[in-house]
């Protein structure tokens, strides 16, 4: 699933459709068909909204990538305080030892 900023939801995306009717049209214009169909292999990797036919797809929506940044910056501020405690502890145990 991604995020479609235009339509502003959710949707499945969906590859470039392939045309028979045009393939065989441009096949008579001479090279035609041949562009048609390296044009269709080139740009069947882009994706696009299913409803609108973007290529404006993100991963989240705004405000869940807002949140999904916040959760990050929290988890790494738990590991950066875990890290201190146990530097701090180790330091500790030395310094107790050395005495």
């Amino acid at each position: 699933m991604r995020y479609c900023t235009l339509c502003k939801r959710y949707i499945e995306p969906v590859k470039n459709r392939w045309s028979w009717a045009w393939f065989i049209i441009l096949c008579f214009t001479g090279f035609g068909g041949i562009g048609y169909a390296l044009y269709h292999i080139i740009m069947k990797k882009k994706k696009r909204c299913s409803i609108c036919y973007t290529k404006q797809l993100t991963k989240y929506s705004p405000g869940d990538a807002e949140t999904k940044k916040l959760e990050k910056e929290e988890k790494r501020e738990e590991r950066k305080q875990l890290i201190k405690n146990t530097k701090n502890k180790f330091i500790d145990t030395i310094n107790g030892d050395g005495e």
